[in-house]
């Protein structure tokens, strides 16, 4: 899949697939420029013309939705951070010796968040570290039933059972944002008109026989790096932008003492 490609590589294939297109146009527009009127000058301009606006629009739309998700897995381990600390201070109503062991399955559980996802795209790592988070989460659901069972006030322990209840629902809301991309086919078609735009560009330059490499690299350039920064922003693991883990990294650190 696209997201699980370097981020580097990606640039420097959309480079080289730009500039061979800008290549190639410009050589079929040179050998067509023999018999070439004003007719189809126009008529290329205007081509030209509409394959770039589509793909302003193109990218415009798919930078928004690829920054909806960004925003969504934000709101997700803030929303995680809260309800694992709500937990945290709740597990005090249990009785006897339980919130020192709530207390301690709790820190490994944020510790194994972070794990989950400090893996980045070791899909191995992944699934060692869900599979511990399900633990710990069994645990702590067997916790709070045993609590029910000796505590002379259930209604404190309903309370308990509450925020873990939303600990867990987060848990799988979090995986789902994380797996939410901006569709793989609206990915390509945004490739697919780049090079459809920087073919009209260089065609157009081939029907008058002059290069211009400064300004077509620029932009092959600058293309391409809107693109792999619409894919770093929707990708959660890797890449310069990232979400950042802070409120669970401060959680961590509150409970550690």
């Amino acid at each position: 899949m696209i997201w699980h490609t370097n981020e580097f590589l990606l640039f420097l294939i959309a480079l080289g697939l730009f500039l061979a297109a800008i290549e190639l146009g410009f050589r079929l527009g040179r050998q067509c420029a023999s018999s070439h009127d004003k007719a189809l000058t126009t008529h290329i301009s205007a081509l030209q013309d509409t394959i770039l606006g589509l793909l302003a629009l193109l990218i415009g739309f798919t930078f928004a939705m690829a920054v909806e998700r960004f925003e969504a897995r934000r709101q997700m381990v803030l929303a995680e951070a809260n309800s694992i600390g709500t937990t945290y201070l709740r597990s005090q109503l249990l009785p006897e010796n339980l919130p020192d062991e709530a207390k301690i399955l709790l820190r490994q559980y944020v510790e194994s968040r972070l794990s989950f996802y400090y893996a980045g795209n070791d899909i191995k790592k992944i699934e060692e570290v869900e599979i511990y988070s399900l633990e710990i989460s069994k645990k702590l659901w067997k916790l709070a039933v045993q609590s029910t069972k000796e505590s002379d006030n259930p209604v404190y322990i309903v309370l308990f059972l509450q925020s873990l209840n939303e600990v867990i629902d987060n848990n799988e809301k979090r995986m789902v944002a994380l797996e939410n991309h901006v569709p793989q086919p609206l990915v390509l078609l945004l490739f697919f008109v780049s090079m459809c735009g920087m073919s009209f560009i260089g065609y157009s330059y081939g029907l008058t026989d002059k290069r211009r490499h400064g300004s077509t690299v620029f932009f092959a350039l600058l293309i391409a790096g809107v693109l792999i920064v619409i894919l770093d922003i929707d990708s959660p693991r890797r890449g310069m932008i990232q979400v950042s883990q802070a409120s669970l990294e401060r959680l961590l650190a509150d409970i550690s003492h």
